[in-house]
C-alpha cells in the first residue's frame, strides 16, 4: 500500500531486481493508474535491453493483474507486442552486422527466439482473454484498412 513508491517502481521498471516488488505491489493495489503509467513507460523504451525487459515485465505484471480490466491488459499486450517486434528487428540487424553473439544465427532462428521469449512470458490462462482481445483488435484493423501494422506483422512473423 505504499503509493509513494509507485514512481520509483515505474522509473526502474526495466531493472530485474524490481520485478518482484512490482508484482507484490500491483497484486495488493490492483489499480489502473499504475498500469497506465507502466504502459506509458513501455512506450518510451529505446534500447534492446528495455524492449526485452519490457516484454518480460509486462508479462509478469499482466498475470498479477488477472482481476483487473481486460481492456487495460489488452493495451499492455499491444505495447509488449510492439516491443517484441522492435527487439526482433534489432536482433536481425545485429546478425546482419556480424555481431559476434548473433553472427551465425539466421533470421528464422532469431524470430523463433523472440517468439519463445514472448510465448513463455505470456503463456498463462490469466492472460488468455486480453491476448484474444489484442489479436481481434489487430485483425479488425487489418480488415478495415487492408494494412498490416508493425504489431500485426510481429504476430504473423512470430506466430504469436
Amino acid at each position: 500500500t505504499r503509493r509513494d513508491k509507485e514512481d520509483l517502481l515505474i522509473e526502474n521498471f526495466s531493472i530485474l531486481s524490481y520485478k518482484m516488488q512490482q508484482y507484490f505491489m500491483q497484486e495488493s493495489l490492483k489499480i489502473c493508474p499504475f498500469s497506465r503509467k507502466i504502459i506509458a513507460k513501455l512506450k518510451k523504451a529505446t534500447a534492446l535491453k528495455h524492449f526485452m525487459s519490457g516484454v518480460l515485465g509486462a508479462g509478469y505484471l499482466l498475470q498479477a493483474l488477472y482481476q483487473t480490466d481486460n481492456t487495460l491488459r489488452k493495451d499492455a499486450i499491444l505495447q509488449a507486442l510492439d516491443l517484441n517486434a522492435k527487439s526482433t528487428d534489432i536482433l536481425i540487424k545485429l546478425a546482419a552486422d556480424d555481431v559476434i553473439l548473433f553472427r551465425s544465427y539466421s533470421i528464422p532462428i532469431l524470430q523463433i527466439m523472440n517468439l519463445f521469449y514472448f510465448y513463455e512470458t505470456f503463456n498463462s490462462v490469466t492472460i488468455k482473454e486480453p491476448l484474444k482481445m489484442a489479436f481481434d483488435f489487430y485483425y479488425q484493423d487489418y480488415k478495415d484498412t487492408g494494412k498490416a501494422i508493425n504489431a500485426l506483422k510481429a504476430i504473423i512473423k512470430n506466430g504469436v
